[in-house]
């Protein structure tokens, strides 16, 4: 079988579309290929991918017309690029519609002579039936294997007996498989014992061998990969974090009894992933890892000293032994960083000063050396100059005259950054290396990271940059900065207010702490950078800007009950707080506990003195009031959306302020709150009230709802208000929710969503 070039020649390529590409190239492609034929290529192949829809579009038009071509190449045993077309038809037979009109010829893959054929195709076996069939008829081990793998979301009677006979029978590999393939949820840790006997015993590993292979990769995979994809059971399909750990020091004890080399590396490697994904492993790994240290593998003492390095000061007792391995060039060629290399990291972090002779000058050579660096970050490597550097502050005194040494022979492209910007985390401690960090200004590669060092080093800095002039806008300003160092930000109280609530991002954050800085009111300062703390403990946690807003926080001394539950609950996850891969997750992570354990040292901010109340006066509403209301609607129309514009909210007001249902809340003649109330026993619902942003805080709100509560009494048996979802940017700097509840209000049900579209609540009390 073959490709037709008439069937090809007689498509109408140009009134057809693809993803990124005219569909001529799909018809070049194909052609090229069947004129390649045993000489076709995976590049050969690449053109292809853009009969693949993009992200939320319809399958381009040549999508469906091409499949029957690329069947026909993948169908032919002379073409070189089988496997590769294979997998592009895998890809695009899931599209709706498209496998069930190529049956036929699908068919074909899963029953051809070549078993690499039948492995890849497998997939498309696509139902029970089929699988079945496949497997009845099916001989080498290695398609039964996959076809096994297919059945994993499977709840067929007939597929289910399969993988039991398989959990039954005596072929290790495809026992390991039917675990994998079961939808009973827990079967994996019932059969944790037999499968670490399995996966461990010497004499088992050959029948392994030659069973499993991945889409793409020419050779089978091997016991150690089927090992790892056992082990991502246990976290990404379980969440058995006691298995995940318990896992890889089961396989470590085996592979010391046995001498297992390959087994113990692979065990290592799964250490170091539980490690960087979950806090609190160190009791559990510590004596499973240290006296690996000794082991005759290069590449085991290389992980050993890697995961001890992870470790940090829990692996202390080790310290002389990773002393005396500081010479060690052994190493795992797949990996980066040599033993001595690594260990010298993991005496650091233990805070061992025999790692620092030498350290600039060997952090130089290992940056700017011609060495492989690996690609996968999450794996054992050598960190970074920064990382190894930025926490040895308390050593800058030793480590100064070295590191100036290092930085002038360092290559802007290579060292220097790193270098730059781990004087910047000493601060002023770094003060002796600013004359070798001015000529690193004149270099774009340095100039933003030697920017950073001198901002860092602070007022020692300003008389060696005074007169200095730099190209570019943004340098020079910070440098004028450097020169006369200023307040950040030159604004009254009520431009800082605006931009609390009308800015975002690292701005807001900056504004709220000069705001408190200004007023000495922490309560809306906290409440702005509020909304920055609490996504660390959503199911996707985001960190950005965390950590300035907690700093911001703790600079300010106080925070509030939404904040401390949220550092609360983060400080008793499992999980590593950091969104980064490897080693630097538990960088982030031990930071990140750090800064949280400072800032839950701060009380809950004391409404009682955040400003003396206010002289105020509630009284209902007149009709000359619409102006003052409508002028206090401006400040809050981020959160509810248009009214200023909006004719029908002048007249929702002017229709409440005629029937006597809103209250007014007047400082001297000055109207500087509003509230909106509706009356239908036997719910008095409080509809919209709002505060000058000038006097929030000064007990204005609290004056209208207990004027309203008292007028509310006669014949009503509850109070409601609709207020912010829990999600809602303005329910953490407005403080609405925590407002109606120290007023007694209980949070209910959810309501509609605003006009701006966010999230709202109903709140409910008796009056």
């Amino acid at each position: 079988m073959g490709l037709s070039p008439d069937a090809l020649d007689a498509v109408a390529w140009g009134e057809l579309t693809t993803g990124d590409a005219p569909a001529e190239t799909v018809a070049d492609t194909l052609r090229r290929l069947a004129l390649a034929g045993a000489a076709a290529t995976d590049e050969d192949c690449r053109p292809l991918y853009c009969l693949f829809p993009r992200e939320s579009q319809q399958p381009p038009s040549a999508t469906p017309v091409a499949v029957p071509f690329l069947l026909a190449l993948a169908s032919d045993p002379a073409m070189g690029a089988r496997l590769t077309l294979i997998g592009i038809l895998v890809d695009l037979l899931e599209l709706p519609g498209l496998l069930a009109q190529n049956r036929p010829a699908v068919l074909s893959l899963l029953t051809d002579p070549d078993p690499a054929v039948r492995r890849a195709a497998a997939p498309l076996a696509h139902t029970a039936g089929a699988l079945l069939e496949r497997w009845r008829d099916e001989t080498d081990r290695s398609v039964r294997f996959e076809l096994l793998n297919q059945w994993h979301e499977d709840e067929d009677v007939e597929a289910a007996a399969v993988v039991a006979d398989a959990l039954a029978g005596d072929d290790p590999a495809l026992y390991v498989a039917a675990v994998l393939a079961s939808t009973d949820r827990d079967l994996p840790a019932r059969h944790f014992e037999r499968l670490i006997t399995v996966l461990t015993d010497p004499a088992l590993r050959p029948r392994f061998a030659d069973i499993w292979y991945l889409p793409g990769i020419d050779e089978a995979c091997g016991r150690e990969h089927l090992i790892e994809r056992v082990f991502w059971v246990f976290w990404r399909s379980m969440q058995r974090p006691d298995l995940e750990i318990a896992f890889p020091l089961r396989l470590l004890t085996a592979a010391e009894q046995s001498g297992d080399t390959p087994l113990c590396r692979t065990a290592l490697d799964l250490a170091w992933s539980t490690l960087t994904r979950r806090h609190a492993t160190d009791p559990a790994l510590l004596p499973a890892v240290g006296p690996l240290l000794d082991h005759p593998s290069p590449a085991v003492r290389q992980r050993a000293a890697n995961l001890l390095a992870g470790l940090g000061p829990a692996a202390a007792p080790y310290a002389d032994r990773l002393a005396a391995l500081l010479d060690d060039d052994g190493a795992d060629p797949y990996l980066n960083g040599t033993v001595g290399e690594l260990a010298r990291w993991a005496l650091l972090r233990i805070g061992d000063p025999r790692g620092l002779p030498g350290l600039a000058e060997r952090l130089r050579r290992q940056k700017e050396e011609d060495w492989a660096q690996t690609n996968d970050l999450s794996g054992p490597r050598r960190p970074e100059i920064v990382h190894v550097l930025a926490p040895l502050r308390a050593h800058a005194e030793v480590l100064l005259p070295e590191l100036r040494e290092a930085l002038r022979r360092s290559d802007p492209r290579g060292a220097a950054r790193g270098l730059l910007d781990a004087l910047a985390a000493w601060g002023p401690d770094a003060a002796p290396a600013a004359p070798d960090v001015l000529p690193l200004l004149h270099d774009s590669f340095t100039a933003h990271h030697a920017m950073n060092v001198l901002e860092a080093i602070g007022p020692a800095a300003a008389p060696l940059v005074r007169g200095l002039r730099l190209p570019d806008d943004e340098h020079r300003r910070r440098l004028e900065w450097i020169a006369e160092p200023g307040p950040t930000i030159h604004r009254s109280a009520d431009q800082l207010r605006r931009l609390v609530a009308t800015t975002d991002y690292s701005l807001r954050i900056d504004a709220a702490a000069a705001l408190w800085e200004l007023t000495g009111r922490p309560g809306p300062s906290v409440a702005a950078v509020t909304e920055y703390i609490l996504p660390i403990t959503g199911a996707e946690p985001n960190y950005y800007l965390f950590d300035l807003a907690l700093r911001t926080v703790i600079r300010i001394g106080a925070m509030n009950p939404a904040i401390r539950s949220a550092l609360l609950a983060a400080r008793r996850s499992g999980l590593r707080l950091s969104g980064k891969p490897g080693y630097e997750a538990i960088l982030e992570d031990e930071a990140r506990r750090a800064l949280i354990d400072q800032a839950l040292a701060c009380p809950d901010v004391d409404a009682s003195a955040e400003g003396e109340p206010m002289d105020v006066r509630v009284r209902t509403g007149r009709g000359g009031d619409a102006g003052a209301l409508v002028r206090l609607a401006g400040q809050v129309e981020q959160w509810f959306g248009a009214m200023v514009d909006d004719p029908g909210f002048h007249e929702a007001v002017a229709r409440q302020l005629a029937r006597g249902t809103a209250l007014v809340a007047v400082a001297g003649e000055r109207v500087v709150g509003g509230l909106l109330v509706g009356r239908r026993p036997p719910v008095c619902h409080l509809h919209w009230l709002v505060v000058d942003e000038d006097v929030r805080g000064l007990g204005v709100g609290r004056a209208l709802v207990a004027e309203a509560l008292a007028r509310c009494a006669d014949g009503v048996e509850t109070v409601e208000v609709v207020t912010f979802g829990a999600d809602h940017p303005g329910a953490v700097v407005s403080g609405a929710r925590v407002f109606y509840e120290r007023l007694g209000f209980l949070p209910a049900e959810a309501a509609e969503p605003g006009p701006e579209g966010g999230s709202r609540q109903v709140y409910r009390r008796l009056p």
